[in-house]
């Protein structure tokens, strides 16, 4: 018996240079698909490091999408707590879920511009 792990082709430049320079592009989990997003840690010397973690990409047709979110975008905090790991993001989406929350509230930095998104999580 042969043991495979599938996965996916990175398909945004964020994900093809992080295995570019040997790091692990960031996986999806369940929760992210329920905010319709993936992610990609801050590559080195980069203005994000440490100061959020990057979207990699936007799931077409989603809230994440409609609230004007798109890869490059830098996710600050989740629920009030500030994001530094993609497990940061999962964590806050959990407690949001936990406490039957519909939306995640999350601060985001576009550029130079920073603000404050509601993401409804999708259902199921």
């Amino acid at each position: 018996m042969v043991k495979v792990k599938l996965g996916r082709f990175p398909d945004s430049a964020d994900e093809i240079a992080a295995l570019e320079q040997g790091r692990n592009p960031i996986t999806q989990s369940k929760e992210l698909e329920k905010l319709g997003l993936s992610l990609v840690p801050g590559s080195q010397g980069d203005q994000t490091e440490n100061k959020g973690v990057k979207i990699a990409d936007v799931v077409s047709g989603s809230d994440a999408e409609r609230k004007g979110l798109k890869p490059g975008d830098v996710i600050l905090e989740v629920q009030g707590v500030r994001v530094t790991k993609q497990e940061d993001v999962i964590k806050g989406v959990k407690r949001a879920l936990d406490k039957k929350r519909p939306a995640v509230l999350m601060h985001v930095q576009s550029g130079q511009i920073k603000r404050f998104v509601a993401v409804q999580l999708k259902k199921g």
